[in-house]
């Protein structure tokens, strides 16, 4: 990542109200191609329950 988890949390709480469970979704890194209408995607992080995300618009 270009920027610490600290600092992505600090300077996007300084334009929005965050509170617990909720997400900042990042970028990706160059070379990752899109998500395109239809796709779905899993997040997993250890010590929480999975998210699964659709993309439909």
């Amino acid at each position: 990542m270009t920027w610490s988890i600290a600092d992505v949390i600090a300077t996007r709480s300084g334009h929005v109200a965050l509170a617990a469970g909720d997400l900042i979704m990042t970028g990706s890194p160059a070379g990752v191609g899109p998500v395109v209408q239809g796709q779905s995607y899993c997040v997993e992080i250890n010590g929480l329950p999975d998210a699964e995300f659709h993309y439909t618009l």
